[in-house]
């Protein structure tokens, strides 16, 4: 283990960091992958290098746990529990920064606005709505188009899980 951790350990981390943009989230994943490389060793056919084999099993498991956040902030967006009445929370800024990357991205920008203004500010629609200077309607529709479009995509996770 000591030959594979020193030799590959360091590419393995930076994978694994360069995927899920976190450095204590890429440690968890070293020790996942070196821990499956381990296991897996002994199956390895020389199809391509240690490396490349190594570096495929790092992407695919950081890949995987990426997919678990998602579905993640998504079931916490359809449970409503994006605005945090308790105050900060390091966790909850994560699942909201993570929601804002991976679907706010596909909407226009007067529904994202309203997205966060309504899930991660906690504001009622008529404030949303005087704020932008749209109708309170326009408000609510575009927050019912966000959740079907979360809900769809999260039955889309669920069934590649």
């Amino acid at each position: 283990m000591t030959g594979i951790y020193e030799r590959y350990g360091f590419v393995i981390f930076r994978q694994a960091r360069r995927i899920l943009g976190n450095e204590e989230e890429a440690w968890d994943a070293t020790q996942d992958v070196l821990v499956k490389v381990l296991r897996g060793l002994a199956g390895f056919r020389q199809e391509s290098s240690l490396f490349t084999w190594i570096y495929r099993i790092t992407t695919n498991h950081c890949l995987n746990l990426l997919k678990q956040r998602r579905s993640a902030v998504l079931e916490e967006l359809l449970e409503g529990n994006l605005s945090d009445p308790k105050g900060p929370n390091p966790e909850h800024e994560v699942l909201v920064d993570e929601l804002l990357q991976v679907i706010l991205g596909r909407f226009d920008r007067t529904t994202q606005e309203i997205v966060y203004y309504f899930h991660v500010d906690g504001l009622p629609q008529e404030k949303i709505a005087e704020m932008l200077n749209v109708s309170r309607k326009t408000v609510y529709n575009k927050l019912e188009r966000f959740k079907a479009r979360c809900a769809k995509i999260t039955s889309r996770l669920r069934r590649e899980a």
